[in-house]
């Protein structure tokens, strides 16, 4: 399921570009307002799968609208009247009419460090039509794909770049644990694939983006990720499930992907190319 949501806000109104995390923690606020059980199984339970666990979403970055400028030297956008916003669910038909619900008409706030916060009001909530899906697809990222590795003698995972060997197997692997944690819900049916039908191909140089979790806190941390544009080869239901549920680690303020039309090389739905860069 995939939510396009309009937005409003007073023009002028700034906003730091690190915005991802605020972002995230807002969407969970609406949903537990409306929902506090859902949204604290959401956020603390997910789907599991051995010691990991899945949220199975994914919020793309916002798309500035007519009138927005970027102050690079301080990092922060001035922000025209109207935004657009996708969030994408792996959900059940049950479920899809409560979510699509829960966030018309409502209203948030980011406030990023530094900045007053920007009060937000949801204008139109729609229900995108899905793509029509085969075993070869092309997408490009609406916020950054996350992924990571253990390196011998690091005592942290280290994040990984497109351009890495390696990265397109840890993609599958990532992918396919999601799909699994779904499959254990009986979401999903089971996948009956040979290992090198799956492969992954880079289309264009990645940009490195850096997002700060928990900015000007003693939690602080950074987030890489990559946005790219890339071709996917593997089972019809793994690559619409992957497009749902969302790319790369379990960050719902990460991996959002759009399709690609070959022919016009423009994502579907109208949806460009996110116009905000974090480095």
């Amino acid at each position: 399921m995939r939510l396009h949501l309009t937005l409003h806000n007073k023009p002028g109104s700034r906003l730091s570009l690190n915005y991802r995390y605020e972002l995230s923690a807002a969407v969970y606020k609406i949903l537990e307002r409306a929902d506090p059980a859902f949204s604290a199984w959401l956020h603390d339970v997910g789907f599991p799968l051995e010691a990991r666990k899945f949220k199975l979403f994914a919020i793309s970055s916002l798309h500035f609208g007519e009138g927005f400028r970027t102050r690079r030297e301080g990092g922060t956008v001035s922000l025209g009247p109207r935004q657009d916003l996708t969030l994408s669910f792996f959900v059940t038909e049950a479920v899809e009419k409560f979510v699509m619900g829960v966030f018309q008409e409502q209203r948030f706030g980011i406030g990023t460090k530094g900045l007053p916060p920007v009060d937000f009001s949801i204008e139109s909530v729609e229900v995108e039509p899905a793509p029509v899906f085969g075993t070869v697809m092309r997408f490009r990222t609406l916020s950054p794909i996350v992924l990571s590795r253990y390196e011998e003698g690091k005592r942290y995972e280290q994040y990984m770049s497109p351009e890495e060997p390696g990265y397109g197997e840890q993609f599958f692997s990532n992918l396919l644990n999601k799909y699994e944690s779904a499959r254990l819900a009986g979401l999903v049916p089971t996948l009956s694939h040979p290992s090198n039908s799956l492969h992954f191909h880079l289309l264009n140089h990645p940009q490195k983006r850096g997002v700060e979790v928990k900015a000007g806190t003693k939690e602080q941390t950074k987030v890489i990720g990559y946005e790219y544009e890339f071709e996917l080869e593997g089972p019809e239901e793994l690559l619409r499930f992957g497009y749902e549920a969302g790319m790369g680690l379990d960050q719902p303020m990460m991996g959002c992907v759009g399709v690609v039309n070959v022919n016009s090389k423009s994502l579907q739905h109208g949806q460009e190319e996110t116009n905000e860069k974090v480095d």
